[in-house]
């Protein structure tokens, strides 16, 4: 018979017995049978019963306990006991509703119970039917009644004490989760505590209250961070767990609860072995639970462990299974139970996470449609609802993220919003909800240039912030968010202010959760190197270095997320590299962005963003080795990060100008006018596109040199035009950054050199030399970057060769010297100029300290080792023509056997054939050259060992003894890339934020 047809059935006998005083209505078997199978029917797992079940039920017992002849004894006080106790679920919720006046008394507590009654059971029964109805729907109001009758059965039960006490532990357990009373929470835990210590070692009950104390030690733990509660939960949880044997049904309940701490526990300490604990109690707990109520909730666990562990390991199996129980979950819960909306949720959670890697659009569908499910059904006014519609956010957030559809942002924006209305007092969810509107708000301000928008992320983000108590665990993503959308701004707006609050922010630690911990660590790294760039304090740098380290450290403990913090400090590494020319800088950066890339799965949505930094680091390498390898290998590189990038995602005109900026590094090393005309072309693509206004200076002076550098090798004279253009508008949108605008200032002037060069113009060379001392005066006196600054103005005054220009470039090169740290990759470069600056001087009448300094300059560039080959070689060849010059025979050789020393490295086997033979063909008559200059200073021994190595470098080549590295690529890339570093490090090259310093 269905519910509703039993209520009306009973309802008619009540009625029957008020009209005729019929005993039997009520009291003959078959009502009693209608009134258990309607109680059974809540009992056995269906729907909580609603207020007119509940009420026809207590008028029914109340008939019976009226009808039944007086003196029977306890089948009457039953009876009694029964209409209190669903009476109890109807009186406080419709006041006006009929209720005998003896029992509204005995509710209101102004008459006692009948002699015999239990009063401690009658309570906890109530108190049972309440909680069921406050999981369902959310009614605080039945909750806190609940609490009240627990209370009052606990004091009154001295025999089941402990019994009352974990039953009260755990509907003070319910009312936090519900409110996010911490005083709840306490009392929850010390209730359980007392259920414990109470209870007889060996008693039948201790394993369920130690599981119980488990659950609740677990949550305070989650709630405030303290390791101690987590530690006990564990405890507790293993102890649980050891009093029930593998069959017992009460185990797969303390199975998962153990899981559940070990779980956590992994999150704080990053123990593998905590989650292998996890998972083994969960599979076991899913195996033996066949007809357990609780499964469901096993199978959701699982899912959650699982998705962990494939967060950590990477392994798609866990995230396929953990996604399988997931769906479990869902199906083996009824439409009407509390927990279901909460598994459906979960369950769009992890498929948006599958999709990710996926891209698999079934995924993303089910995922948007779990979660807009969990939250349709999810009554206004109930307690969960507000998570539900942060879940949903962030599965439409995550949706934008990968499919870059502006309506998924704003869908997700309206979710947050939603959640932080529908939020009720005290919610502890709510500064979390906030702090996801934040980030939201931040990215659709990037996305649309809404500088307004990202006013809003940021006030939004301080309001999250404020609204979490003091020692919230939760509180450090919050932290992390508003410190994001901080850095956001100031990218957009440059207001120090903001990195500097970021900077505040995140320096608030160490913070005691791992994973927590690690997110404060790489913030900070970001947040100190941006800053750096702006006040070029070196004390920024080495904290972000050290921050970075740490966290990249971490990772390796067991934390997920190693390609983003790889890639972050690797950009740290570089910025110190460009400060001091500290070749394992330069070295570690390119093997971090190696290992980004390595660690991130193909389809992964940040595999394109690590792939665009590693072609990056890879160009700058080229620039410092003239490898031609390495420009390939960044074209590469840039070309799957921009294949990777889907049509209209914001992203992709920073991919385009990576791989117009790889393709230019290419260019300039190889005679190849289409990937000249390739990189320019991407470079415009990329320009039109930018909205960044960092982004668009980068295109700016990209797109500036590439078309100067075509400018130079066709002599297309609108191209020298509009290079120089492009750079005058990079320099305009820096109008308000004098340290960052030098630098394109002084791009601007080698560009206008350029021009001179080949135009002739004397307009050119004098405006660029006025740039390029604009570019001086801009960088402060301790600024590394003032040193090249002066190098190219000296390159420029000594290209416009009068008499006091060159005067005036040996002052400013050797200023240039003087202000260069010794092992910088800028070293080689500037001393060279000296020294071609004072052979200039010395060859329009300068005396013999002209001619020495010449030579000294020589000596010194060729003995910088930490500078690129191309420049020390150079160097050589230098002094051991104007040694001879000079006629000094025995320093002529030393700097001819110097050039053929390095031979071997710019023709190295590391280099594709093409690379080597023409770098031998630039260099033909080296070694013969150098044989003939030591005969003549009397070192025949040493004209022979130049001829021996020149020849050496020529068999190599001709008998191919070592294979082309790009063939050992297609074969081991792991190795080739090894290689690659291995070389790296022995030649001792760099590179430079800057263009290469000219060499005249």
């Amino acid at each position: 018979m269905m519910r509703q047809q039993v209520v009306g059935a009973l309802r008619g006998r009540v009625r029957r017995f008020d009209a005729t005083g019929d005993g039997g209505a009520v009291l003959e078997p078959a009502a009693t049978a209608e009134a258990q199978a309607l109680m059974q029917s809540a009992e056995a797992g269906g729907p909580p019963l609603d207020i007119e079940a509940h009420a026809v039920l207590g008028w029914f017992f109340w008939s019976r306990h009226q009808a039944a002849p007086t003196g029977t004894g306890r089948a009457k006080v039953t009876d009694y006991e029964i209409a209190v106790l669903h009476f109890a679920q109807v009186a406080p919720d419709d006041p006006a509703r009929p209720v005998p006046a003896a029992i509204r008394a005995v509710l209101a507590g102004t008459d006692p119970l009948p002699p015999g009654t239990p009063t401690s059971a009658l309570w906890a029964a109530g108190a049972s039917w309440l909680l069921r109805r406050a999981e369902v729907t959310g009614d605080l109001g039945a909750l806190d009644r609940a609490v009240g009758l627990l209370r009052r059965a606990a004091d009154a039960d001295a025999e089941d004490r402990p019994g009352r006490l974990s039953e009260l532990g755990n509907a003070l357990a319910t009312r936090f989760d519900l409110t996010g009373a911490a005083a709840d929470l306490d009392d929850a835990v010390e209730a359980h505590r007392a259920a414990v210590e109470d209870c007889p070692e060996g008693a039948d009950g201790l394993g369920g209250y130690l599981n119980n104390l488990s659950i609740s030690l677990r949550q305070r733990y989650e709630h405030r961070g303290t390791v101690d509660d987590l530690r006990a939960a564990v405890v507790a949880g293993e102890r649980a767990v050891a009093l029930v044997e593998r069959l017992d049904p009460r185990r797969p309940g303390r199975l998962s609860s153990l899981a559940s701490a070990r779980h956590a526990a992994f999150r704080q300490h990053g123990r593998v072995e905590d989650l292998e604990r996890a998972i083994d109690c969960l599979l076991e707990a899913t195996f033996f639970a066949t007809d357990d109520p609780g499964l469901p909730g096993y199978w959701n666990n699982l899912a959650s462990a699982r998705i962990t562990r494939f967060n950590h390991a990477g392994d798609m199996e866990d995230l396929n299974t953990g996604i399988l129980a997931a769906r479990r979950a869902v199906q083996a819960t009824p439409e009407w139970h509390a927990d279901r909306l909460q598994y459906l949720s979960n369950l769009g959670v992890h498929l948006t996470l599958r999709f990710a890697f996926t891209r698999a659009e079934d995924d993303l569908r089910d995922a948007i449609a779990a979660g807009r499910a969990a939250v349709a059904a999810t009554p206004a006014g109930h307690a969960a609802r507000a998570g539900r519609l942060s879940n949903l956010g962030t599965t439409l957030l995550d949706s934008f993220s990968h499919t870059a559809r502006l309506a998924d942002l704003d869908a997700a924006i309206a979710q947050f919003e939603a959640a932080t209305r529908a939020a009720v007092p005290g919610d502890p969810g709510l500064a979390g909800f906030r702090s996801n509107l934040s980030a939201a708000l931040g990215r659709r301000a990037e996305q649309v240039d809404d500088a307004p928008g990202l006013d809003r992320a940021v006030d939004t983000g301080r309001s999250a912030l404020a609204a979490h108590p003091p020692d919230d665990p939760a509180r450090p993503g919050s932290v992390v968010n508003l410190a994001g959308s901080l850095i956001a701004r100031y990218r957009r707006q440059d207001t120090l202010g903001d990195l500097d609050e970021a900077v505040a922010l995140l320096r608030a630690g160490p913070w005691t959760a791992r994973r927590p911990e690690v997110l404060r660590l790489a913030g900070l790294c970001t947040a100190l190197r941006h800053r750096y760039l702006v006040n070029g304090r070196v004390e920024d740098l080495d904290e972000a270095i050290a921050a970075g380290r740490a966290a990249v450290d971490a990772t390796s403990c067991g934390l997920d997320n190693t390609a983003g913090f790889a890639t972050n400090f690797g950009g740290a590494l570089l910025a110190r590299y460009d400060l001091a020319g500290h070749r394992p800088d330069l070295v570690e950066a390119v093997v971090w962005q190696r290992r980004a890339v390595a660690a991130t799965a193909a389809g992964h949505p940040d595999r394109p963003l690590y792939l665009g930094n590693l072609a990056s680091s890879l160009a700058r390498l080229c620039e410092a080795t003239g490898s031609v390898a390495d420009a390939l290998e960044a074209v590469t590189a840039a070309r799957a990060a921009l294949h990777e990038t889907p049509p209209g995602h914001p992203q992709l005109p920073v991919r385009l100008a990576t791989l117009g900026a790889a393709l230019l590094s290419r260019a300039a090393r190889l005679s190849e006018p289409g990937t000249l005309d390739e990189a320019t072309e991407r470079l415009r693509e990329a320009q039109r596109g930018a909205t960044d206004r960092a982004a668009r200076v980068v295109c700016l002076i990209n797109l500036g040199n590439a078309l100067m550098l075509r400018h130079e090798r066709t002599g297309s004279g609108p191209d020298g035009d509009a290079a120089v253009g492009y750079l005058r508008g990079a320099a305009a949108l820096l109008s308000d950054n004098r340290t960052a605008q030098a630098a394109v200032w002084s791009n601007l002037g080698n560009a206008l050199r350029v021009l001179h060069r080949t135009t002739g113009s004397q307009a050119h060379i004098d405006e660029a030399i006025a740039v390029l001392q604009v570019a001086v005066e801009c960088a402060a006196p301790a600024d590394p970057n003032r040193a090249p600054y002066l190098s190219n103005l000296g390159a420029a005054e000594l290209s416009r060769a009068r008499p006091a220009d060159v005067d005036a470039a040996v002052a400013s090169l050797d200023q240039a010297r003087g202000g260069i740290p010794a092992g910088h990759p800028a070293e080689a470069v500037c001393v060279l100029n000296l020294g071609l600056a004072l052979r200039e001087r010395y060859g329009r009448g300068g005396g013999r300290p002209d001619g020495d300094g010449a030579v000294r300059a020589f000596q010194d560039a060729v003995a910088a080792t930490t500078g690129p080959v191309l420049h020390r070689m150079t160097a050589a060849i230098w002094l051991g023509s104007f040694a001879t010059d000079l006629g000094d025979a025995a320093t002529a050789a030393d700097g001819m056997a110097a050039a053929v020393g390095l031979l071997p490295s710019i023709a190295w086997h590391g280099l594709i054939r093409a690379d080597r033979e023409r770098w031998l063909t630039d260099w033909s008559g080296l070694a013969t050259g150098a044989a003939a200059l030591a005969v003549a200073a009397g070192r025949e021994e040493q004209a022979v060992v130049v001829l021996d190595q020149g020849c050496a470098v020529l068999w190599t080549q001709i008998l191919n003894t070592r294979s082309d590295v790009t063939a050992l690529a297609a074969v081991r890339p792991d190795q080739a890339a090894r290689l690659q570093e291995i070389r790296t490090e022995l030649e001792g090259t760099s590179i430079t934020v800057l263009p290469e310093p000219a060499v005249s």
